[in-house]
């Protein structure tokens, strides 16, 4: 069982859906979509546990639940591809005003797989 992911995009700030999914004051939303595609097998995981923000700060932030304008939350993080179906989702972060994104993390199973992704974010 096996899939690709990628990271397609960045957003900081993103907007959030609706006045329900804001960020608390001296915070703002980052979003990030991913595009998983499956390679063999049939896997399901949740995205919400296995991607992370790291700030330049130094600080890691896991994901926030917030629903974001610009897309789902794949199936609320779950997502389930077999060789040659994919799919598309973003993840929300809350961190904080003063704080830009550094780099974005995925590592499979919540962290119980040694695969880790890791991708640089420029300002």
């Amino acid at each position: 069982m096996s899939y690709d992911v990628t990271l397609t995009k960045v957003v900081s700030p993103a907007s959030a859906a609706d006045e329900f999914n804001t960020a608390p004051a001296g915070d703002h939303l980052v979003g990030a979509e991913f595009t998983i595609k499956g390679i063999s097998g049939s896997v399901s995981d949740d995205a919400n546990n296995d991607a992370t923000v790291h700030g330049d700060n130094g600080q890691v932030y896991q994901p926030a639940f917030d629903t974001l304008a610009a897309g789902t939350d794949f199936n609320s993080g779950d997502f389930n591809v077999s060789p040659g179906t994919s799919e598309v989702g973003w993840l929300s972060f809350e961190i904080p005003n003063s704080v830009s994104v550094a780099s974005v993390q995925w590592q499979p199973s919540g962290g119980f797989d040694n695969d880790t992704a890791t991708w640089t974010v420029s300002k």
